[in-house]
């Protein structure tokens, strides 16, 4: 397992604060309450283990996810999970990964200060992110999310609802995201 801390000191996220509401469009952003962040590698035969140190359902297949309040299990790849919790239970999570390292073959990486989230809702969520992403948002699924791109970047895309994404970005192109969101909102 590589060595996630279980303390994260979390880098600045460069878009603390951030808020817009694009009221014409009927779409607001803001920035997605701070959490850790965490790359999950395991084989499909390990996931009941995984289960239970993660305290719910890891998703089987590419682009579910399960949630449950705060915590979300997206599944991105056969073999690979992104799981979001509330920063105050990373040290939880890698404690209990930590105590099935000989008997669980994972690998369990925090990604916290990798990757910051934008939260778009409002009736005009699906249009604004089609401003410069080619899913089909208004197509896709609820309670799904896939891999994708934004402007040439590349994000998750996370649909909660058909008026509530939300999309993890990394922290490196953020404010670039922020700003074509922010101009397509106003572009109208």
């Amino acid at each position: 397992m590589a060595d996630a801390s279980a303390n994260p000191a979390h880098a600045t996220n460069p878009l603390e604060g951030f808020e817009l509401s694009a009221d014409g469009e009927g779409a607001k952003l803001k920035v997605s309450t701070p959490c850790a962040r965490f790359s999950l590698r395991l084989g499909a035969v390990d996931l009941p283990k995984a289960e239970k140190v993660f305290g719910q359902a890891l998703p089987q297949r590419i682009g579910e996810m399960s949630v449950s309040g705060p915590r979300l299990a997206l599944c991105l790849g056969p073999d690979e999970w992104l799981l979001i919790v509330p920063t105050e239970a990373a040290g939880g999570l890698v404690a209990g990964f930590k105590r099935l390292e000989a008997t669980l073959m994972h690998a369990l990486v925090d990604i916290s200060d990798r990757q910051v989230g934008i939260e778009i809702t409002g009736h005009g969520a699906a249009l604004l992110l089609n401003a410069g992403c080619p899913l089909d948002l208004e197509e896709m699924e609820t309670g799904r999310c896939s891999r994708s791109v934004i402007e040439g970047v590349q994000v998750v895309v996370i649909k909660f609802s058909l008026e509530r994404y939300r999309i993890e970005i990394a922290r490196s192109f953020a404010e670039f995201i922020r700003d074509f969101l922010v101009q397509a909102a106003t572009d109208g």
